[in-house]
């Protein structure tokens, strides 16, 4: 019956809670988001999939071991 009940974790080992980010880290996220909106733009849609670029990625990877 032990072997049968629900197992809780310690309240030791939850993630403590995340302060929220200073004004100086959140200048510079938008810096960061406003520098990539512009390559974007500048370089324009790169004509491939999220999928096939982690395939891609993957591949290179592997060739890398070989």
């Amino acid at each position: 019956m032990r072997f049968m009940r629900p197992v809780v974790a310690a309240a030791k080992t939850l993630i403590p809670p995340v302060a929220p980010p200073s004004e100086e880290e959140i200048a510079r996220r938008r810096a960061v988001f406003t520098e990539a909106m512009r390559l974007r733009e500048q370089i324009g849609p790169i004509r491939i999939t999220a999928d096939e670029l982690v395939r891609q990625g993957r591949a290179e990877e592997e060739a890398s071991y070989a």
